[in-house]
């Protein structure tokens, strides 16, 4: 809670009255008051949601233990009540609660574009059972919203008794509710627009997934350097190296131990994302030195390094060598981790990924499906990895299966819109296999249209000379000389490709040669 209220006391240095409250919070504060100190007009509410609106992950960190304990009351009564209703076998009851906010025209044709469709909030969503009390909020749209205590994942409390304003008889959603959109309408009387929502278990599967993931590597790891994991995977490149460093400084370097070793190889990972391929190898090399020195010779650590190692020669189309150091990060796995683990599974899909660019696709998808089998072992919860579904699709794609490839992208696609934010990489990297499929099935119009979105999407989110964007100009090269024989506008992207590739890739790549 420290680096919160040192936040707090920065931002409110010249308001006496809100400095008193940060005062009265840390003199005062107990998890167990989460809900009355959210619910109470101060500081903290104010600093919770607009780091979860603007998705502030510098705030969203520094607010960690907060957040975790507001959601860890609002699941504790959840789950009481709805014990306390199965303990005098009365049924579990149905309740409709309501939300009042503002909204724009655009955001609610959006909503009724989606009617059917899965949404989530965002953040904490506060609602009433009063109607009147989510009037007084409502100037553009009433969400009137349908819940039950028989849901899963479902979290929901009934927080009026422990609220500082209990006569609004609150209703509070956690962090990771979802909703089904069941009708947009507006109401002539009322000169609003009413969305009537209903909680839903769909979709949340894809979430617990990913916690079920990381809880099986909290063991491993500290909860600073999940954190940093975590920024890489939602494609927050530049965050995660700057909050790499700040770990880094506060560790003694003279001293070898895991966590610093830790710290080199994310920073390998983040650099190799953003397609920064020597800085990557030079930090996997540190980690691969001091990791050796700590550790005995096929330590599970020395795996995952050699992973990365192999994913960064990957990326620099150095396939042999590649394929070397994953078949290598594989036996270390199978030999020193326990059956199923999440890095094994990890490295039977990068040798697959390995196989696939090297041309060999009964290998490929040999080891795609092997991992996607593991992964469905580990989480039983009927939810395929998004990733190697696509590493699948790459295998098909490349042994002519189109109709299959292209079933599996959309699949994975479909995965990563759920779980992803919606402007990531791979969400683009989904559109250019998408694009690929499409053109070998002739399918012009629609192979033009994933790779634009592609496009779009990667230059909005790379930097300009990333080797991804590239091959998203490459493609459309493709895609245009097949479709239009005089060439121009094919011309035109393959130019393109050449000049990225020739910045940023070796000169025997692939790609170039």
């Amino acid at each position: 809670m420290k680096e919160m209220l040192v936040k707090c006391r920065d931002y409110y240095k010249d308001n006496e009255k809100e400095l008193e409250k940060i005062d009265e919070f840390e003199e005062k504060y107990k998890k167990e008051k989460a809900v009355y100190w959210y619910t109470t007009p101060t500081f903290v509410s104010k600093l919770i949601n607009k780091a979860l609106r603007t998705e502030d992950m510098h705030a969203l960190y520094i607010c960690r233990a907060y957040i975790a304990d507001l959601s860890e009351q609002l699941h504790k009564e959840y789950e009481e009540y709805k014990q306390l209703l199965i303990d005098y076998k009365q049924p579990l009851d149905q309740w409709t609660v309501y939300h009042g906010r503002n909204m724009s025209q655009e955001e609610i044709v959006l909503l009724r574009q989606k009617i059917g469709q899965l949404i989530s909030m965002n953040g904490f969503l506060s609602t009433s059972k009063q109607k009147e009390v989510a009037d007084l909020y409502a100037k553009d749209v009433l969400f009137i919203i349908e819940t039950t205590f028989d849901l899963s994942y479902g979290c929901f409390a009934h927080v009026a008794p422990m609220s500082v304003w209990p006569e609004e008889d609150e209703v509070l959603f956690d962090l990771a509710s979802v909703f089904k959109i069941k009708d947009v309408k507006y109401d002539e009387t009322e000169q609003k627009w009413n969305v009537y929502l209903v909680t839903s278990d769909e979709g949340t599967h894809v979430l617990q997934a990913h916690i079920d993931s990381v809880r099986q590597e909290a063991d491993e790891l500290n909860i600073d350097l999940i954190f940093a994991r975590l920024l890489i995977q939602i494609g927050e490149y530049q965050l995660a190296n700057d909050y790499l460093t700040k770990l880094a400084s506060i560790i003694p370097a003279e001293e070898d131990n895991r966590d610093l070793a830790l710290i080199y190889h994310y920073h390998g990972s983040s650099l190799d994302r953003a397609g920064n391929y020597a800085q990557a190898m030079v930090e996997y090399e540190k980690t691969l030195a001091m990791q050796q020195r700590l550790f005995p010779e096929g330590h599970s650590d020395l795996g995952e390094t050699l992973g990365g190692i192999g994913l960064v020669y990957d990326n620099m189309g150095k396939y042999d060598l590649s394929i070397e150091k994953h078949l290598q990060a594989l036996a270390m796995g199978e030999k020193t981790l326990p059956k199923d683990h999440v890095h094994i599974a990890e490295a039977l899909n990068n040798v697959g990924l390995c196989y696939f660019k090297m041309g060999k696709s009964d290998l490929a998808l040999e080891y795609a499906v092997r991992a996607l089998e593991m992964r469905q072992r580990q989480f039983p919860h009927d939810h395929p990895d998004c990733y190697m579904l696509n590493n699948i699709g790459l295998a098909y794609h490349y042994s002519h299966e189109y109709e299959k490839a292209l079933v599996n992208f959309q699949q994975s696609l479909e995965m990563r819109q759920r779980c992803l934010p919606p402007d990531h990489a791979d969400i683009a990297g989904s559109f250019c296999n998408l694009a690929a499929a499409h053109l070998a099935l002739k399918h012009f119009d629609e192979a033009i249209d994933y790779s634009l979105k592609d496009l779009f999407m990667s230059e909005k989110t790379l930097p300009p000379d990333h080797s991804e964007l590239g091959i998203t100009h490459h493609y459309l090269g493709q895609i245009y000389r097949a479709k239009y024989p005089d060439g121009t506008l094919a011309l035109q992207h393959y130019e393109k490709a050449i000049e990225i590739y020739m910045k940023t890739l070796p000169r025997h790549h692939p790609y170039i040669g």
